[in-house]
Parts: structure tokens; C-alpha cells; sequence
């Protein structure tokens, strides 16, 4: 195939024979819940991340991340102990340009990652 023969703007070769560019498919909305909400802290806690397809209503696959670590799976129970930690950030004062540090809590980082979809940020309620 040269570049002479294919049309990029249609995806297409000019000849109408071949479709280079698979087809494009929008995900569906999936709607996700965690139990327990909120989460307990500095406990080891049974969770589950409970993710249905929003328009039919069937779970969804997929896996659970926790501070980039792989905790668990979507629908099925896992057992975390979660923590907060201490962050230290620099503020600046957009009028004044005055930088501070302050220190923050901030718990763990949750994502629920689904093949083909953006991830997503779960939120446990701490």
C-alpha cells in the first residue's frame, strides 16, 4: 500500500477496498460503589468495588489500584488496611506571590481501571 493510494481523510483507499481504521466504539457510563463507605482507617477492612454497566445493569470487570499497587478486583471482596499519611505542599498566594508549606493528610490513592475505558478515581470517603 503506498501512501498515494489511501485516502486518510476517509480511511479509506481510494478504491473503497480496505478500512484501515477499526471502528469506533464510545464506552458505556458504568456506575461504581464501595462498600464500606467511608472507608475505616487503620483497620484491615473487607471492601468491595461494586462496578455495573449503567445501561444494562451488568457488573463490569476490572481492577482496583491503591497507591499504583494492584489491591484487588472489581465485584469481589479484598481485604486493605487503610492509612493516612502526611503530605507536605507548597502554596503560593496568587496576589501576593507568598509560598508557604503546609502540611496535609491525604489518604490512599484508589483507581478502578477497566480495559478500554479512562481510569478512574475512587473516592473512599476519607
Amino acid at each position: 500500500m503506498s501512501v498515494e493510494n489511501h485516502d486518510y481523510r476517509l480511511g479509506l483507499m481510494l478504491n473503497g477496498s480496505y478500512n484501515p481504521f477499526p471502528p469506533q466504539v464510545t464506552p458505556s457510563a458504568v456506575t461504581v460503589s464501595i462498600k464500606p463507605h467511608p472507608v475505616p482507617l487503620n483497620v484491615m477492612t473487607s471492601v468491595t468495588v461494586t462496578v455495573t454497566d449503567s445501561s444494562t445493569g451488568n457488573h463490569v470487570t476490572g481492577d482496583v489500584f491503591i497507591d499504583g499497587i494492584l489491591a484487588g478486583h472489581a465485584n469481589i471482596a479484598f481485604n486493605y488496611l487503610f492509612k493516612t499519611r502526611l503530605r507536605r505542599v507548597r502554596v503560593v498566594d496568587p496576589v501576593s506571590r507568598h509560598v508557604t508549606n503546609e502540611t496535609v493528610v491525604q489518604g490512599p490513592i484508589g483507581v478502578l481501571r477497566i480495559a478500554g475505558k479512562p481510569d478512574i478515581r475512587l473516592d473512599w470517603g476519607i
